[in-house]
């Protein structure tokens, strides 16, 4: 006897439900591959991270990240990418010196925020990894040019080239990123927020000496 699977017809509509359904769970499951590659990545490394503990992360098998990458490497480098578009730093609104300033504050905000340790760990070994891994140095090369791009007629003269002040905005928030790895000096997270904004700040509004 036929299960009432196989009586289904392909072009019905029972059928494109199957199909929508299964294509949903499909991009789901990346999605998981994704976030969980992520994390795996920032706790462990981009050499440390094992497709198990993505899988374990994802709940799914080793096998089925074979479904939907095709090596590790390509699973990581995926995953970058999509953090790398979650930290995407929006161009300045108009070439105001104050309304600059202010996104400048903003990003020093978004990397010191409290919760976003993960952000900051993957922030990190995403510039380790780049030194090794040329698809992860491209990858994060390209981030950089794009965030250039944005702020290049916005950056006031006084304030430097745009190639140096964008760079030094990048140096700036690479060095926020290591906040848990000076743990050993307590002291208030807000006042770290408000010193970490004031050097932002000042990156773009004052002039060089």
């Amino acid at each position: 006897m036929m299960s009432s699977d196989a009586n289904i017809r392909a072009d019905s509509p029972a059928s494109r439900r199957m199909g929508r359904r299964s294509t949903e769970e499909s991009r789901g499951t990346r999605r998981a591959l994704l976030q969980a590659a992520a994390a795996a990545f920032a706790e462990h490394g981009f050499k440390g991270a094992t497709l198990a503990n993505v899988a374990e992360r994802a709940d799914v098998t080793t096998g089925a990240i074979y479904r939907h990458f095709a090596s590790k490497e390509d699973l990581l480098v995926e995953a970058s990418r999509s953090a790398l578009g979650s930290l995407r730093l929006p161009a300045p609104a108009d070439d105001r010196p104050i309304a600059l300033a202010s996104f400048a504050a903003g990003a020093a905000r978004r990397f010191l925020a409290p919760g976003e340790e993960q952000s900051r760990r993957l922030f990190i070994e995403l510039h380790l990894a780049a030194t090794r891994s040329p698809r992860i140095a491209e990858l994060l090369a390209e981030w950089h040019r794009e965030i250039l791009e944005g702020w290049r007629d916005h950056v006031p003269a006084e304030a430097g080239s745009p190639e140096a002040v964008t760079k030094m905005l990048f140096l700036l928030l690479l060095g926020l990123n290591h906040l848990e790895g000076v743990a050993a000096i307590d002291t208030d997270q807000s006042e770290i927020e408000s010193i970490g904004v004031r050097l932002a700040t000042a990156l773009v509004l004052e002039s060089p000496e």
